[in-house]
C-alpha cells in the first residue's frame, strides 16, 4: 500500500526528483515610449537686409585700385527667384557683400568669377533687383552686371547652379569695362 505524505515541499514526480514550483505570472514591462522624432530644421529664410557674410565694400567714384576684388564662398540654399523671378540658381540667406556707394556711379561693372560658373544678384538700396545668369558653359564669360548706382547700400549675392553647392568666387567691381582676364581667379 502506498502512502503519500504532504510535507509542504514540492511534490515528487514519477522520476523521484523534485518538480519546479509553478511559474509566477509575470507582469508585462511597460513599453518604452517611442523616441520623439527630431524637430525638422526650419526652412532657410531670405534676409534681404541681413548682415553680409563678408562685410561692406566702401567705394567712391574714382576708387583705386580698379578693378577692386573681393573673395568668398557662396553656398546657395534659397532659390534666387525669391529675390526676383528673373534670377536663377541658389543664394545664401543673407547677402554676401554690401557695396557702400559713397557717391553716385554712372556705370559700375560687377563681375563674379567662380571655380565653376556662378551668377550674380544685386539688390539696390531702393529694392530694385538685377541678375546676371549663371553661364551654362564653363568657357562662357562670367556673370557680369553694369549698373547705375546712387549713393547707398547695395546688396550682392553670388548664386550657385545647385542648392548646397559651396563655390569659391572672386567678385570684381570696376568703373571701366571688365573682362574675365582682368579678374584674379578664386
Amino acid at each position: 500500500m502506498a502512502v503519500s505524505l504532504a510535507l509542504g515541499v514540492a511534490g515528487c514526480g514519477d522520476d523521484g526528483g523534485t518538480e519546479e514550483p509553478p511559474a509566477q505570472a509575470s507582469t508585462p514591462e511597460p513599453e518604452a515610449a517611442p523616441e520623439p522624432e527630431p524637430e525638422p530644421e526650419p526652412e532657410p529664410e531670405l534676409e534681404v537686409d541681413g548682415e553680409p557674410r563678408y562685410g561692406p565694400i566702401p567705394v567712391a567714384p574714382g576708387f583705386s585700385p580698379d578693378p577692386h576684388e573681393e573673395r568668398g564662398t557662396s553656398r546657395g540654399v534659397i532659390a534666387a527667384s525669391e529675390l526676383s523671378e528673373d534670377c536663377a540658381g541658389f543664394v545664401t540667406e543673407a547677402p554676401l557683400h554690401v557695396i557702400e556707394a559713397r557717391g553716385p556711379f554712372a556705370r559700375l561693372h560687377l563681375m563674379a568669377l567662380g571655380e565653376v560658373p556662378v551668377g550674380l544678384v544685386l539688390r539696390t538700396e531702393a529694392g530694385e533687383v538685377r541678375c546676371a545668369s549663371i553661364p551654362e558653359d564653363e568657357e562662357a564669360e562670367p556673370a557680369h552686371l553694369v549698373q547705375h548706382l546712387p549713393p547707398g547700400a547695395h546688396r550682392v549675392w553670388v548664386s550657385t547652379a545647385e542648392a548646397e553647392d559651396a563655390v569659391r568666387y572672386t567678385l570684381a567691381l570696376s568703373e571701366i569695362e571688365l573682362v574675365a582676364d582682368a579678374v584674379t581667379p578664386p
